[in-house]
């Protein structure tokens, strides 16, 4: 009898011992992706920052950063200082007025690739007097066109918007063409790390 509550108490012994080895196996891996989502985020901040050039547009936020707070809510979606410590944001304009890029890198934690979302505005689609949609026209919002995606490479999410001056007709925006332009400048550099 005795000798079977021994071998009992080493099975469990045994058990134990594994489940925590699992669990920290797993807390270090986890430490470690967000490590390198974190080397990666820094990386290709600092390569973008130094190397990535735009064609007749100069980038004017250089080392700086504005943030927008968080709303209160989001922290039922996630840790708020990440947001506000691993991202960066990029402005790139032209003197010639064509119009204005914005590009905003935060952190990937979950090291996932790929396409998140795309959109734009334009006057003539959703406040003109003739709009497809609703034909209502608030004059308060000024005539811009803009444009925006989303995407996801490595340990970073990259967000690009794109203002320009508002288009006539319902032919492709001018902040579609600029951020499509810029797009396809921009992925190629980001996958040539």
């Amino acid at each position: 009898m005795l000798v079977q509550k021994k071998k009992i108490g080493l099975i469990i012994s045994v058990f134990v011992l594994l489940g925590l080895g699992f669990i920290c196996y797993n807390l270090y891996e986890n430490k470690s992706e967000k490590q390198e989502a974190i080397e990666q985020f820094t990386r290709s901040v600092e390569r973008i920052n130094t190397s990535f050039v735009y064609e007749g547009y100069e980038e004017i936020m250089k080392n700086e950063s504005h943030v927008l707070a968080p709303p209160k809510e989001s922290e039922r979606l996630s840790n708020p200082s990440d947001v506000v410590n691993f991202q960066k944001q990029f402005v790139y304009m032209n003197q010639d007025g064509e119009g204005l890029v914005m590009l905003q890198i935060t952190l990937n934690e979950n090291m996932k690739s790929g396409w998140n979302s795309s959109m734009s505005y334009r006057p003539i689609l959703y406040n003109h007097e003739e709009s497809k949609y609703g034909n209502i026209c608030n004059t308060n919002i000024p005539e811009v066109d803009v444009s925006a995606n989303s995407f996801s490479y490595g340990g970073c999410n990259y967000n690009l918007i794109c203002i320009a001056s508002g288009s006539e007709g319902y032919e492709i925006g001018a902040a579609s063409t600029l951020l499509t332009d810029f797009s396809n400048k921009l992925i190629p550099f980001i996958l040539e790390e």
